[in-house]
């Protein structure tokens, strides 16, 4: 039991070593040699010296050298010494899920006062290596899964690296995990940088579960898609507030989206989105809708909210996916149409206008128009 070390007492199974104090010059001096501890989360080997100075306006001074071998990842948080910051240490235990610790070094050298040693007159360091890991990078967010990553504290900077893992269906590529300095004045600052590949739909899942209300109005209940993207993520993470800011990118490659209404499809999706913690920040995409070539471009709105203004073409075969076999036999033609959504505010303003100068009604006068009169219908908000 450390109280001033571990915020728990660590449960031993096996303690092996040899042990030493005497006094030195009016210090005590503490050293441990061929140090071994095995329980249920591994086995640790090292060494120990202790210097505690009979002058209390004097700091201890230690030195820790030890390395671990078959660790249990998923207890990271009972082995996150108190001397990093509370903040930190809880993200740690909560972020690090499971695993297994194949290897992992410790070495501390110092004046624990100096700690954590920015003018050098000391070291810390920490390399562990982890295998099939569980990390929740962010609070609440899905998390990553079958990592294989290297984690290592230099000083006042941590680094996670993953070269590999999961998130459902998608494969995770290179991720790092990264704090410039934990004893920073204002909290340590998470920063996290990921790129993952894979079917849209679980990328759409990744920004639902997160149940950010910034991307609730796009997710709407019965949207499915198809074909897989690219999706990158940077995010920093103020450990004092845990609110994220995001900077989020995703890459459409041949994709299809299917809409709760009628089975509406558009397919042949290609273009990419931008999109912050606050939801769509701009972007491009292309593709087919309704039969026609249509697009959509996201930009900044008046009120500093995303502005949507799509254009496209309705063909025959779109009417009739909309209106169904009977009413387009008596619709005949084809039909250009732009929209706008403003999305400064909620609910969104829809504005749409569409030609119908192309479009030929078979009906019985006066509704009957023919070829090439010109018609336009235009749909406004209420003011």
């Amino acid at each position: 039991d450390l109280p001033r070390v571990f915020e728990e007492a660590l449960e031993v199974d096996r303690m092996a070593g040899r042990i030493r104090w005497r006094r030195a010059d009016g210090d005590w001096l503490v050293q441990a040699d061929d140090i071994v501890l095995t329980n249920d989360d591994g086995r640790a080997e090292g060494e120990l010296e202790l210097r505690l100075p009979a002058d209390p306006t004097l700091s201890p001074v230690i030195r820790v050298q030890a390395t671990v071998r078959d660790g249990d990842a998923a207890h990271t948080g009972r082995y996150v010494p108190r001397i990093l910051p509370p903040a930190l240490r809880a993200y740690l235990g909560d972020a690090i899920v499971a695993g297994r610790v194949s290897e992992a070094s410790v070495l501390l050298q110092g004046a624990l006062r100096n700690f954590p040693f920015r003018d050098g007159n000391g070291r810390f360091e920490v390399h562990a290596h982890v295998e099939d890991g569980v990390f929740r990078y962010l609070p609440g967010w899905a998390a990553l899964e079958s990592i294989d990553a290297d984690l290592r504290f230099t000083g006042t900077d941590m680094l996670i690296t993953g070269r590999s893992g999961r998130i459902g269906a998608l494969r995770v590529g290179r991720t790092t995990v990264a704090i410039a300095d934990f004893k920073a004045p204002d909290g340590p600052m998470v920063q996290v940088a990921s790129r993952m590949t894979g079917p849209l739909a679980d990328s759409l899942k990744v920004l639902a579960d997160s149940k950010s209300p910034a991307f609730s109005p796009w997710l709407v209940p019965g949207l499915a898609a198809s074909g897989d993207g690219v999706l990158a993520l940077a995010i920093d993470l103020p450990l004092r507030t845990l609110k994220p800011a995001i900077d989020g990118h995703y890459r459409l490659v041949d994709n299809a989206l299917t809409l709760p209404f009628r089975d509406l499809r558009a397919e042949a999706l290609r273009g990419a989105i931008e999109f912050t913690e606050a939801g769509l920040r701009g972007g491009a995409v292309q593709g087919r809708f309704l039969g026609g070539d249509s697009g959509v471009e996201f930009k900044r709105g008046a009120a500093g909210g995303v502005r949507a203004e799509a254009r496209g073409l309705v063909t025959q075969d779109g009417l009739t996916k909309v209106f169904g076999p009977a009413v387009t036999q008596l619709v005949r033609g084809e039909v250009p149409w732009t929209a706008q959504v403003d999305l400064d505010a909620l609910p969104a303003s829809l504005s749409a206008q569409a030609d119908l100068r192309d479009l030929e009604l078979r009906l019985p006068a006066p509704l009957a128009m023919a070829h090439g009169e010109p018609l336009t219908l235009l749909l406004r908000p209420i003011e």
